[in-house]
C-alpha cells in the first residue's frame, strides 16, 4: 500500500513528479480543480497519455474536470481542451459557479486514496499522498459539492460549421 503521509511540493519540478504520480494512481474516478486548467502541468504528453488510458479503460470510469477560469488554457491552446472536445462525455470540464469565486485552491483526487492540494493554485507549493483515504475522501467531497452547482464551460465547446 501506498503511504499515507502527505509528501511536500516546493517546485514546479516536484509539481509535475507529484501530479503524474497522483493520475497515474487513478483506476475508476479522477477529480481535478484547477484555476485555469494548468498549461504545462495538465497539458503534458505524461498526462494526456495516463487520461486517454483511463477513457479507454472502462466506460464506468468517471473522469470530472472543474476550473475556475478556461480563457487562459484557450488563449495558451491547451492540448487537454482539445482532448475535451473530441470526447467530451468523458472527459467532461464544467466551469466553476461564481458562488465560488473566491476558491483559490487546485487539487486532484485519484480514487479513493491519492490526492495533490495546492491551497494557491496558481502556486506550485503544496503537498501530495497516495495511500491517504480520509484526506481523499475530504477533498473527494469538497470537489462532489462543487460539481453540483457548476456546469458545463461553454467557451470549451467546439464548433463545427
Amino acid at each position: 500500500m501506498a503511504d499515507p503521509v502527505p509528501r511536500p511540493i516546493g517546485d514546479e519540478t516536484q509539481l509535475r513528479e507529484a501530479c503524474d504520480a497522483v493520475l497515474a494512481a487513478a483506476r475508476r474516478r479522477l477529480y481535478v480543480l484547477s484555476q485555469h486548467l494548468d498549461t504545462g502541468l495538465l497539458d503534458r504528453p505524461p498526462v494526456l497519455d495516463i487520461l486517454l488510458r483511463l477513457i479507454r479503460r472502462s466506460r464506468y470510469t468517471r473522469l470530472c474536470i472543474l476550473v475556475k477560469d478556461s480563457a487562459p488554457a484557450v488563449r495558451d491552446g491547451n492540448r487537454l481542451i482539445a482532448l475535451h472536445q473530441r470526447v467530451p462525455s468523458r472527459l467532461p470540464i464544467h466551469r466553476l459557479a461564481e458562488d465560488f469565486a473566491d476558491e483559490r485552491r487546485a487539487f486532484i483526487v485519484a480514487d479513493d486514496h491519492g490526492w495533490l492540494l495546492r491551497p494557491d493554485g496558481l502556486a506550485p507549493a503544496g503537498e501530495f499522498a497516495l495511500g491517504d483515504r480520509p484526506g481523499a475522501a475530504a477533498l473527494a467531497a469538497a470537489f462532489e459539492d462543487l460539481w453540483a452547482r457548476s456546469g458545463p464551460d461553454l467557451a470549451l465547446r467546439r464548433l463545427d460549421l
